[in-house]
């Protein structure tokens, strides 16, 4: 029997970012699974489908299991229902492409096996970043790692362009129950020291989960990383250490001329979210206020 598997992200703000064509997937399933982070987006894929399952119950929290055991524990309990002719929508929070191992695997072996198989995609926590910090991955470019691939892969650094390290709170740790080490923490900014000064200002970045509670943007010294207060869900922003400036041999082969490239270009952006904006807060010394998205809220984030 040829069973059907979709693939749905929920956003990574409660409830709000849930797209129809991914709520109509929950609400037709035969069967739903889903993996989220807030109470609120449970309840309602719960209220969807009654069926809906929760997929949490694979960390085994406290058995030291290895994260990509449970992650094949739950590429399995999403194709069982698949491989008996049923319809199954299985849920993630942000996008579900997006650091999702058990998403990519299960697709593939569901396709490989002769059932459909897609993804929908959701809001993943970079979008929430690129509104929150003011930032254009495509301008003058953005090097995005997982935190404990990006140390053991040992890629190498330009710091011309913005920096993105995902999961630093987990780096190095593969069992889903182990709090962030600052061992490794302090391993990870020995690397990054490297390639920028130890006074560089950084980002510390969590996509907010509710509508009316500020995202966390904590800016600091590239040095002091290891003391920050860091979680899960923390991600690393390193703003450009230095100006990326266009190569003139490279101009004349496009046929362009440098003068006629934007200040974007020419200039780089060496530049600390916030900043940017010019905006000091007017009654916290230290503070900032950095517009967020397209000005319909504001985040404050200490500058120091």
């Amino acid at each position: 029997m040829n069973g059907k598997l979709t693939v749905v992200g929920t956003g990574m703000t409660a409830i709000s970012q849930l797209t129809r064509e991914a709520e109509h997937c929950l609400f037709t399933a035969d069967k739903v699974f889903y993996l989220l982070t807030d109470p609120h987006t449970e309840g309602y894929v719960k209220q969807l489908n009654a069926s809906a399952e929760c997929l949490k119950r694979h960390y085994e929290h406290g058995s030291g299991k290895p994260r990509l055991w449970a992650y094949q524990d739950m590429v399995e309990t999403l194709l069982a229902p698949v491989r008996q002719g049923q319809s199954v929508c299985a849920a993630f929070y942000g996008h579900p492409g997006v650091f999702v191992y058990p998403s990519h695997e299960a697709i593939v072996q569901a396709r490989r096996e002769g059932h459909e198989a897609k993804m929908l995609p959701g809001i993943s926590a970079e979008d929430m970043m690129v509104a929150d910090l003011g930032i254009d991955p495509a301008l003058p470019g953005l090097q995005t790692y997982e935190a404990t691939g990006f140390v053991l892969l040992k890629p190498t650094i330009d710091a011309r362009i913005p920096l993105v390290l995902w999961q630093i709170g987990v780096v190095g740790l593969l069992t889903p129950e182990a709090h962030p080490s600052r061992s490794n923490l302090g391993a990870l900014t020995e690397i990054l020291l490297r390639s920028y000064p130890s006074n560089h200002q950084v980002v510390l970045y969590q996509a907010s989960a509710y509508e009316n509670i500020a995202p966390v943007l904590h800016v600091f010294a590239l040095r002091d990383l290891a003391r920050q207060d860091i979680n899960a869900l923390s991600t690393l922003y390193v703003p450009p250490g230095q100006h990326a400036d266009p190569d003139p041999s490279r101009a004349e082969l496009l046929g362009v001329r440098l003068a006629d490239l934007s200040l974007t270009h020419t200039q780089g952006g060496a530049r600390v979210p916030g900043q940017a904006y010019g905006i000091t807060h007017p009654e916290k010394p230290g503070w900032v206020t950095a517009a967020q998205g397209c000005g319909a809220a504001s985040a404050e984030f200490a500058a120091g």
